[in-house]
């Protein structure tokens, strides 16, 4: 009887270890970011977002993308709010609203590759990872991260 309880005892802590769980409370307003290098530009993405009690959620978001052949910055604007939903490790954000506008300098060909890979309706799908109780890192499925700060 005792080897039975060590063994239902060891399966208990093993289940524990293996299925770790995300306990940070994210509601509450976030300012994340990240930087990225392309083969002709630089990316420098922040965020302000505010993740409400009742599931949904609003965000401003500013790309800076510098052309690394001209050194000139373009200023995209993204304005966002839908729905979310978190599961464990997964933040699930459903964008209900998205509109986007450019800096007076950027080019129309550019504005038409930004604005038909954004889909007003779409959904996010994020990994989270605690790194304190103040500060998230938020990953997409591709691999992009952001790293965000509570405030």
């Amino acid at each position: 009887m005792k080897s039975l309880a060590i063994l239902i005892a060891t399966f208990s802590l093993t289940g524990c270890v293996t299925t770790p769980q995300f306990e940070q409370d994210i509601t509450g307003q976030w300012q994340c970011s990240a930087d990225a290098t392309f083969e002709l530009a630089n990316l420098r993405y922040s965020d302000r977002v505010h993740y409400y009690n009742n599931g949904f959620y609003e965000k401003d978001s500013v790309v800076k993308v510098t052309n690394l052949n001209t050194d000139i910055t373009y200023d995209i604007n993204v304005t966002s709010s839908g729905k979310w939903i978190k599961r464990n490790t997964s933040l699930l954000e459903v964008i209900n609203n998205l509109e986007t506008t450019f800096s007076d300098n950027t080019p129309e060909e550019f504005q038409e590759i930004f604005t038909n890979t954004l889909s007003p309706t779409v959904t996010q799908k994020w990994k989270l990872s605690a790194v304190n109780e103040n500060n998230i890192s938020m990953t997409t499925e591709s691999g992009d991260q952001l790293f965000c700060q509570k405030g």
